[in-house]
């Protein structure tokens, strides 16, 4: 950056070299560099002494209600079960968000214990790791940890070493529960690089993939892994009850719905409003239109020729459902081999559904009410949704994935298989 600044002030003659230092010592005081990735700040740990029989840790981001929807209450449903099947004890290790006790999920019968106490007692607990400086995590033999986002798995890749080295035992295997390829949540980055890693490491690990899309493009990369399994994404209950008992009244509107995340590049806001702009801009019918962004709240955005998208936020499940089953088209970008839920929650619901293509993922075969794009323009999207919009005569109706909405257990027989052939 120091140089660009000096080539600049070069360039318009106002800077000789011979005070470039000078120019440095100036201005590097207001140079912010960063060095630091506060999601691997080290967490230290200490053996303690307990019965022998295992234990079960979930390490996620947080508990807290504002917090806890798709990827991590997805972990949560897993850890229960494997609870349920097992019959261990159970511990919740909480990394990122301080635990705010009057805001947190319901979690019966758990206690919230500081990590300064070694409690094997309760057999029920969550600990709030978030604020680790100068603290140590109590490491039983027989600990046993479901890691969830990147920076967990690299922090507790370490735990699990150094407990290898305290009970003096050959390094438990790390459930690995992957609901996306992480690196890419970056640019070309450092921590691009550290989440790649934890996918690499030595640490034995057994890869649990939210989807089968995912873990075929794991598998075409090269990844390896102990062991690995993938479960396939279902409608919510409460969502197909709302189907099922739909008010069949509901007239579908010209109305367009979106995904709107801004601060989620994955789902590619400044492309789907760019999208927007170019349906208004060149289809004649435009001002007849209405477009709704889901998912969280923003101002409202211009679109041209008088028309705005505007947010609702996260809608509650009930009216997620009535929006859906009132509006004739969607955009809903996913720049991830992740399928995405709201392209298949949005298609079921009978709503012409646009989405990408992206490396191996192509959900057009998942019903009929979803078109995939491979060439991801402003223009190209543009012109699928005019010639999807001049069809609005022939409006969309539910269509129903059987295998998406069967209502067996999401996981399957993973959880048997993982405890007969890893843990039995």
């Amino acid at each position: 950056m120091l140089s660009g600044v000096y080539r600049a002030l070069k360039k318009s003659k106002i800077l000789k070299k011979s005070t470039y230092h000078k120019v440095v010592d100036v201005i590097k005081d207001d140079i912010n560099i960063t060095s630091n990735i506060p999601e691997i700040t080290e967490l230290n740990s200490r053996p303690i002494v307990s019965d022998n029989s295992i234990r079960l840790n979930l390490v996620i981001p947080s508990v807290n209600k504002e917090h806890v929807f798709g990827g991590i209450s997805t972990a949560l449903n897993f850890f229960y079960e494997m609870l349920e099947s097992t019959g261990a004890r159970a511990r919740i290790i909480v990394t990122d968000a301080p635990i705010n006790p009057d805001h947190m999920i319901d979690l019966k019968d758990y206690i919230i214990v500081p990590m300064s106490e070694d409690n094997t007692i309760n057999k029920k607990q969550v600990v709030d790791v978030s604020n680790r400086y100068g603290q140590t995590l109590p490491i039983e033999k027989n600990d046993i940890f479901i890691t969830t986002a990147w920076w967990c798995a690299y922090c507790f890749g370490i735990i699990i070493k150094n407990q290898a080295t305290f009970f003096n035992i050959p390094e438990h295997k790390m459930i690995y529960f992957i609901q996306d390829y992480e690196p890419f949540f970056y640019a070309w980055s450092s921590r691009c690089l550290l989440a790649d890693s934890t996918y690499r490491s030595d640490i034995p690990k057994i890869a649990i993939f939210n989807s089968g899309l995912l873990k075929e493009y794991f598998d075409i990369n090269g990844y390896k892994f102990e062991d690995s399994y993938y479960f396939e994404p279902k409608l919510n209950k409460k969502l197909y009850e709302c189907l099922l008992n739909r008010d069949q009244s509901i007239k579908r509107k010209k109305q367009i719905i979106v995904y709107g995340r801004p601060s989620v590049q994955r789902n590619a806001f400044e492309l789907v409003v760019a999208s927007l702009k170019k349906f208004v801009e060149i289809f004649e019918e435009a001002s007849e239109w209405s477009f709704i962004s889901m998912g969280e709240m923003h101002p409202p955005v211009d679109l041209g020729g008088g028309n705005k998208l505007i947010s609702t936020g996260k809608l509650d499940l009930d009216a997620y459902a009535n929006t859906m089953l009132e509006s004739y088209m969607a955009l809903s970008l996913m720049v991830s081999p992740h399928p995405s839920y709201p392209p298949l929650e949005m298609s079921t619901f009978g709503v012409k559904t646009i989405t990408n293509s992206y490396c191996n993922k192509d959900l057009s075969g998942f019903n009929s009410n979803i078109i995939s794009i491979t060439n991801c323009n402003a223009e190209s999207i543009a012109n699928v949704m005019c010639k999807t919009a001049k069809k609005f005569n022939q409006f969309g109706q539910p269509d129903i994935n059987p295998d998406y909405v069967d209502g067996t257990n999401v996981f399957g027989n993973i959880i048997k298989d993982i405890i007969d052939k890893h843990f039995g």
